[in-house]
């Protein structure tokens, strides 16, 4: 569980699991300001040890995300660096010589993610088909949110469906727990995605005030 506001320090949010990589970035940029995102790793880890006594492996990966985000254009064009970076923002140090599939959850979190660290910079439709396979391999047809710019390379694949959940979704439509259609099972994907991006909206909102 997040430390609350009172209690979470500069020296805590870089070693707890669930720091929010934007608040990282905030906290390296308010004390080392934004030429910390070209200073080689091994620069910045030293100078996290001497300033609040390290920082958690977990969380240089996601720091690494972030500047990789900022320094190149290749997240939010080429699916095989996208996927590295969804993993390490979610605390795990990426491994190259295998594809490490990331949830439908953590895809629209990182693209929720990459969407502020670079607002106006467009994702690709090679990034977004990456995205429909992720969905598609979890069973999914509609993605909403950071997801919904996939769904139209799931679309032939749907059988209707995807039309049914979007509408299902725009009336409020709650799945019925004994899931006794496709479309109740198909809603509760889509619900649960959507409710994992706002979930990370408020820890973010829970942690931004250790920025100071």
């Amino acid at each position: 569980m997040a430390d609350s506001k009172s209690t979470l320090s500069p020296a805590r949010a870089l070693r707890q699991a669930d720091t929010h990589p934007l608040v990282l970035n905030l906290l390296l940029i308010k004390e080392f300001g934004p030429d910390y995102l070209q200073w080689e790793p091994e620069t910045l880890w030293f100078e996290c040890e001497r300033t609040w006594g390290g920082i958690s492996e977990g969380n240089k990966a996601k720091v690494q995300a972030v500047r990789t985000c900022y320094s190149t254009d290749q997240p939010y064009e080429r699916w095989e660096i996208f996927s590295p970076v969804v993993v390490a923002f979610y605390g795990h140090p990426p491994r190259f010589d295998l594809v490490q599939l990331p949830s439908p959850q953590k895809v629209a979190g990182a693209l929720d993610i990459m969407s502020n660290i670079r607002e106006k910079k467009k994702v690709s439709d090679e990034v977004y088909k990456y995205a429909a396979a992720v969905m598609a391999h979890a069973g999914m047809v509609y993605g909403a949110g950071p997801l919904a710019p996939a769904n139209k390379f799931l679309k032939p694949f749907s059988d209707g469906n995807q039309d049914k959940v979007r509408e299902a979704l725009l009336r409020g439509d709650v799945p019925d727990p004994a899931m006794t259609s496709a479309i109740d099972m198909q809603l509760m994907k889509t619900i649960s995605v959507r409710d994992f991006v706002a979930s990370q909206s408020r820890l973010l909102l829970s942690q931004i005030d250790v920025v100071g």
